[in-house]
């Protein structure tokens, strides 16, 4: 019988989707067999995503780090701000690198180590991406998406300022080697 199903002479029961043995409420995980019956319908990922919400909600600041300040407490205000200017900051790097690095001879290895960098910051930024997309048409990111932001934002600004430190370098370094200059008029 389903478990959505009320049996005559029994109680109905909350009808929630059919899950993963893991994932039986009544059970400790290590007790769980797939044949095992279902116990009562308690998702665990439920009532721990209804705890931290409920924490997030009460708080009334962020607590994250900036490369200027370091571990810090922001308002929620405060926060979308630095969001933003973090997001900002990552775009102006993104272009400039777009825009500017076709026009410099770099040896392999700096274009790999500049490539490597540039994935880092993408990946590191990826969530940021996320949510500004999402927040550009009128819909919100995954609770896990939105929750990790706090770590999110200063990893994308670390990395942001890791690539941006080693463009300015090889591009110094472009301009300044003889290859980048026009060869003298005989």
């Amino acid at each position: 019988m389903s478990r959505h199903h009320q049996a005559p002479g029994r109680k109905l029961a909350l009808a929630c989707p059919e899950e993963p043995p893991a994932f039986r409420g009544d059970q400790p995980l290590s007790t769980q067999s797939p044949s095992a019956p279902a116990g009562p319908c308690v998702p665990f990922r439920g009532v721990a995503i209804a705890l931290l919400v409920l924490t997030v909600a009460a708080c009334d600041s962020v607590r994250t780090r900036t490369l200027e300040e370091g571990e810090v407490n922001m308002s929620q205000a405060q926060f979308a701000a630095q969001f933003e200017r973090v997001f900002r900051y990552h775009n102006r790097i993104t272009n400039e690198l777009i825009m500017e690095l076709p026009s410099l001879s770099l040896s392999e290895e700096d274009t790999d180590n500049l490539s490597d960098a540039e994935e880092r910051m993408n990946e590191a930024c990826d969530s940021l991406n996320e949510v500004a997309s999402l927040e550009a048409v009128s819909q919100h990111a995954d609770f896990w998406t939105e929750s990790g932001l706090p770590e999110a934002v200063p990893q994308c600004e670390e990395a942001t300022h890791a690539v941006e430190a080693l463009f300015e370098t090889l591009h110094t370094r472009a301009k300044a080697s003889p290859e980048a200059s026009p060869a003298p008029a005989p």
